[in-house]
């Protein structure tokens, strides 16, 4: 390192053993874990609490009162390219159940979207969102083709 003239950040570097904790890095949280098939110890990694948090918010500011003026059709037009965007970037890693949890949380934003969005009749039949949901396009973390595992 020294050859290199780079220097270490003390607050920034720190020695983990991945099978008692994990770290993270570049968005993604490392760990080691057994593994269901073989038993043992393999590297795992998904996406880390800071980047769903991140990625939750930008969701959430998408999808807030200011923007009941747009149709559902807009504000998915406005939401896939951020979900698509995520996902490229985070499929590589062990990512199913993190997609999981955002596909969740998108379908649970849009639903209070429109139903907010409907004023004093805020009432919405699920089976009807249902189909508005399937109908508008709106992309997916899980079920994208990708390469998550």
């Amino acid at each position: 390192m020294e050859r290199l003239k780079l220097n270490l950040h003390p607050a920034k570097t720190k020695l983990v053993q991945m099978e008692k904790e994990g770290f993270d890095f570049l968005g993604f949280y490392f760990r080691k874990s057994h593994s269901e098939n073989t038993g043992k110890l393999v590297p795992y990694f998904w996406p880390s609490k800071k980047a769903m948090k991140s990625i939750r918010s930008k969701i959430r500011n998408l999808t807030t009162r200011r923007w009941y003026r747009l149709s559902l059709e807009e504000i998915v037009a406005n939401l896939n390219p951020v979900i698509r965007g995520w996902r490229n970037y985070f499929r590589v890693g062990n990512s199913t159940r993190k997609f999981q949890e955002l596909d969740s949380y998108v379908l649970y934003r849009l639903f209070h979207f429109v139903r907010k969005r409907g004023g004093n009749r805020g009432y919405l039949r699920i089976p009807d969102f249902q189909e508005m949901y399937l109908r508008c396009g709106i992309e997916h973390f899980y079920l994208s083709g990708g390469l998550t595992r």
